[in-house]
């Protein structure tokens, strides 16, 4: 039974050797990534969803569209209660993108990913509504691409270098926050797959 199965997984193999991504190629697909983070006792847990579709205009390089769905949940300290209260927040944006890929070894890719996007979202305290907010992100991401044959591939993100502004309207108030991150680490990583077709 072994030799069986030996034999088999090397006539898979065999048959998605030098895969290859060209001009003309469309590819669908997308990411799901979580991060989570404890700090004294309280968690933050991030996720998100971002389905994509691009069109190679040149061998190795597509251009697309892309849309997230993200959702934080933060225990906070809420002095009022004097106790730790849920903080929820959830958006959805939608932008384009380009990646740029770079063939290192038989059927893996490494990428880059530059983005911008816009959107919006909601976010509440304890089940009560807190403010609503419209979000511009600029971000760079790299990632690796494998392909598991000549139309699957799984994918994998580390991280990205960002901006993000978030105008937050609170009541009468506007709040205004630029955020800067650069987060290279495994820590904050998104899994995927693509179809491409050929």
């Amino acid at each position: 039974m072994k030799k069986i199965t030996v034999i088999l997984m090397m006539l898979f193999f065999a048959t998605v050797a030098n895969a290859q991504i060209q001009k003309g190629n469309i590819q669908l697909g997308g990411t799901l990534g979580f991060n989570t983070t404890e700090v004294d006792g309280n968690n933050r847990n991030i996720f998100n969803f971002a389905p994509r579709a691009g069109w190679f205009v040149s061998d190795n390089t597509a251009i697309g569209l892309i849309s997230t769905i993200t959702s934080v949940n933060n225990d906070v300290f809420d002095p009022n209660l004097a106790s730790i209260v849920e903080q929820k927040s959830n958006g959805f944006q939608i932008g384009a993108y380009a990646r740029f890929h770079k063939n290192v070894v038989e059927n893996l890719y490494l990428y880059l990913q530059p983005s911008l996007s816009f959107g919006s979202a909601k976010s509440e305290l304890n089940g009560v509504e807190t403010g609503d907010s419209s979000i511009m992100s600029l971000q760079l991401a790299p990632g690796m691409t494998y392909f598991l044959s000549d139309r699957f591939a799984l994918e994998m993100n580390l991280g990205n270098l960002g901006y993000q502004r978030n105008k937050t309207d609170i009541g009468n108030t506007e709040q205004v926050a630029n955020t800067f991150n650069l987060n290279l680490n495994l820590s904050s990583f998104g899994l995927g797959m693509s179809y491409y077709i050929k």
